[in-house]
């Protein structure tokens, strides 16, 4: 998805569903306190701590 900036797109190629994607996502995020993609309406944006 970094490259990508989609999880739609992701989700295609990976065969999975884009909300369980987000999901893991969303969840990886909360039990490391870290935020690791900047959301937009369109696109994700790695942020500092997510390009490491």
């Amino acid at each position: 998805m970094a490259k990508t900036g989609s999880i739609a797109y992701t989700a295609e190629r990976l065969y999975v569903s884009s909300s369980g994607i987000s999901l893991a996502i969303s969840s990886l995020e909360e039990e490391l306190y870290v935020k690791i993609f900047e959301r937009t309406r369109t696109r994700l944006e790695s942020t500092e701590i997510g390009k490491t």
